[in-house]
């Protein structure tokens, strides 16, 4: 499948007219595939790529049913599997897997209530509790991401107000930072699982001193008015962190070998829509 896309199209989110860009350009419409799957129309609320490039991570919500609802969507037949949620639990995250056969899942349980992160394989109802061996403090999960090494686990929460960055091994904590006033988010991992890609807004605390943290993030007076975001290359092993330049780290709407990319687009006041397209 060759696809020429309009050089315009480079935004993950756009006016609706983007929209019959990219279909005119030949974009793959997953939205619509689930939306004929399900008989209703759904907004996207997230979406990633496997490791292996070969499947997307579709978190969607039916406009009518009003149900949180998991897919994975295999790029070369365009097939679909559901990980259905279990009755009344919420989604927060979720994400692959290292080798790309199981989920791992932060959801909200309403009874009694609480937060929970499970790991499930893909069209199971088997969940398995991982949430002794996640040992962060948080209460809503924000993003889930898993390493490489398929040991590592990076969570990123959020606790009154707080975003709470925790990467973790077997139920050990490896490092944990907080972005108060500002933001972080998780951008994903390089092949060897030695480095976490992150954004935020201010110089990221991982327990270092000033002077450390200033030197390794490249603090500067735009910096301390947190006006703007940066990338970040955490050491996982050092607990440090430094400024990576643009292209260094990944971009999580584009698939990890390069060859596609995603665009949520924005459908109407009610709905997201999800397209793919070669890179």
């Amino acid at each position: 499948m060759a696809l020429t896309v309009a050089a315009s199209v480079v935004a993950a989110c756009g006016p609706p007219n983007l929209r019959q860009v990219l279909l005119r350009s030949g974009a793959v419409n997953v939205s619509g595939a689930i939306e004929e799957a399900v008989g209703e129309g759904v907004t996207v609320l997230n979406a990633s790529f496997s490791p292996d490039s070969e499947r997307i991570l579709v978190s969607t919500f039916s406009l009518i049913g009003g149900v949180t609802s998991v897919w994975v969507y295999r790029i070369e037949d365009g097939s679909l599997v559901q990980t259905g949620l279990k009755p009344g639990w919420a989604l927060d995250a979720a994400t692959f897997t290292a080798d790309g056969q199981q989920l791992i899942m932060a959801v909200e349980r309403p009874d009694p209530p609480s937060f929970r992160i499970y790991q499930v394989r893909v069209g199971s109802t088997e969940w398995a509790n991982l949430t002794d061996l996640v040992p962060t403090s948080y209460v809503k999960v924000l993003q889930v991401s898993a390493c490489p090494d398929g040991e590592t686990l990076a969570v990123l929460s959020a606790s009154e107000g707080q975003t709470d960055l925790a990467v973790s091994r077997d139920g050990g904590l490896l490092l944990e930072t907080q972005a108060y006033p500002g933001y972080v988010k998780i951008l994903g991992w390089n092949p060897a699982g030695t480095l976490l890609y992150v954004e935020s807004d201010i110089p990221l605390d991982l327990g270092l001193t000033k002077a450390q943290r200033e030197k390794n993030a490249g603090w500067d007076d735009s910096m301390q008015e947190g006006v703007h975001a940066r990338a970040y290359a955490i050491d996982v092993a050092q607990g440090d962190a430094r400024a990576v330049e643009q292209g260094e780290a990944p971009d999580p709407l584009v698939s990890p070998d390069g060859k596609w990319k995603l665009h949520m687009i924005s459908i109407d006041e009610m709905s997201t829509g999800l397209f793919l397209t070669h890179h």
